[in-house]
């Protein structure tokens, strides 16, 4: 379930308890992170919060892509702080849930506020 930025999950005190993500390498270890919780049916809601604007793929004109992986039934926060995050290429056709957030976990909070990708 989508909510405002008015309902921050319980769990998440404030953007001071959640992750800091600046660069493409914090996000992609935001994203790792966040699926290694789901191997291990970790249902804690976690908060990542961006800091700047993000360009995963800088070199996507000279052909060295690298596929974004969903971050699958994700649980918790991620404000994106007007930044935006650019440059996801998906490459498996056949996968259903794409996108930078490919599922939420049912019946969570999640807010997405203020993300451009």
């Amino acid at each position: 379930m989508l909510v405002s930025s008015n309902a921050i999950s319980e769990t998440v005190h404030s953007l001071d308890d959640c992750y800091k993500i600046g660069t493409s390498d914090e996000l992609w270890k935001f994203a790792l992170f966040a699926n290694s919780r789901v191997k291990l049916n970790d249902k804690t809601p976690i908060c990542g919060v961006l800091t700047a604007d993000l360009n995963v793929n800088e070199n996507l004109n000279a052909g060295n892509v690298v596929p974004w992986i969903p971050i699958e039934k994700f649980n918790g926060v991620f404000d994106g702080q007007g930044h935006v995050i650019r440059g996801l290429v998906f490459k498996d056709e056949k996968k259903d849930n794409v996108g930078f957030i490919g599922s939420v976990e049912k019946n969570a909070q999640v807010i997405m506020d203020h993300a451009g990708v």
